[in-house]
């Protein structure tokens, strides 16, 4: 699936070279079945994974896209910036190493060859792009659901969820209410259209085809 302009960026950053070392020496087991466009979930180490949970009341914070080159798996994903990561090296960054791994429901749109075309460019469209801590709904900054979101729907022509405003999720914790404060100071965007990697998480387009123990 990765382009030419993908792997360079790939091989420039060192995510596959080191990913690849780390695979055939440690021999980690990996999730089976995998197909490229599946989409992976995780519980983020960073400092805003908290808050994320608290407001969305799901232990998946952190979301990226399966990639195939060369028989290796890899991730892309929005952390800052967007990047491919090996598979094995992105499911140790998180929580645990859980994973969960879910693929597009054939009856909501099939990933044939086109579809994966599509999705490609759009992914090479955004790589590079630096995080959107405030995530707003441009393509300036990309945070993690933003970009999977995106890629399916501009890609693939698969809208995987409706967006949730600010004001809709659940907010009222302290550890939340702080963190909108650091973010937005005294004047939040209420309305600004959100996914989060819950609501891809629980649409119904996807099935889930691997997992690891849960959150």
């Amino acid at each position: 699936m990765l382009t030419k302009p993908l792997i360079c960026w790939a091989l420039a950053s060192g995510a596959i070279l080191i990913g690849l070392c780390s695979s055939a020496q440690q021999g980690h087991s990996l999730p089976k079945d995998l197909q490229e466009g599946d989409i992976i979930f995780q519980s983020s180490r960073s400092g805003q994974s908290e808050a994320i949970a608290l407001a969305t009341g799901s232990p998946w914070t952190h979301v990226g896209l399966l990639l195939r080159e060369n028989e290796a798996w890899l991730v892309l994903e929005a952390i800052g910036p967007v990047r491919v990561i090996a598979l094995e090296e992105w499911i140790k960054q998180g929580e645990g190493g859980r994973y969960s791994v879910k693929r597009s429901d054939p009856k909501h749109g099939k990933l044939d060859a086109s579809a994966r075309e599509g999705m490609r460019r759009v992914g090479e469209r955004l790589m590079g792009k630096p995080y959107d801590t405030l995530f707003l709904w441009n393509d300036e900054r990309i945070y993690c659901s933003e970009l999977i979101w995106k890629i399916y729907a501009e890609g693939a022509g698969i809208q995987l969820c409706p967006a949730q405003l600010l004001r809709e999720f659940a907010l009222e914790h302290p550890v939340v209410r702080k963190t909108l404060q650091e973010r937005y100071g005294e004047d939040p965007p209420w309305n600004e259209p959100i996914v989060a990697p819950s609501s891809l998480y629980d649409c119904p387009k996807l099935v889930t085809v691997a997992e690891s123990v849960r959150p």
